[in-house]
């Protein structure tokens, strides 16, 4: 299995996580493995982790809120709260003030092609 890791910044982060991931066009998440693979459009995203109860001036946000584009646009589009959209983490120094702030990644895992051929192949 092959890991590829692509940093999301400040800005166009949201405009890929909109257009690729949290689209919320397909099904309702499924914890079917087979649903997801056979399923078109994309489920809706939702919240998970543990750093959530630290959200919204430490109000929290509930495991497995639905994610909505506001929220995503305060998180990835400005690097703020997904609630209250105040600033989060530390400001860039000095040094690295022509930085982007990195507000997340993107792994992508596949296979070789070839496991997909055989899997293609066999009954």
């Amino acid at each position: 299995m092959v890991m590829s890791i692509a940093a999301m910044h400040v800005g166009s982060g949201v405009d890929y996580m909109l257009r690729h991931v949290a689209r919320g066009d397909g099904a309702e998440p499924s914890l079917s493995l087979a649903a997801y693979y056979a399923a078109s459009g994309y489920p809706p995203g939702v919240w998970l982790g543990s750093g959530l109860a630290g959200l919204d001036n430490g109000a929290g946000l509930a495991a497995g809120t639905m994610v909505t584009e506001e929220v995503m646009r305060h998180l990835f589009g400005q690097g703020g709260d997904p609630v209250t959209g105040a600033a989060l983490g530390r400001p860039p120094s000095a040094a690295r003030a022509g930085c982007k702030p990195v507000v997340g990644f993107d792994l992508t895992f596949s296979v070789p092609k070839s496991v997909s051929v055989l899997w293609g192949l066999a009954e």
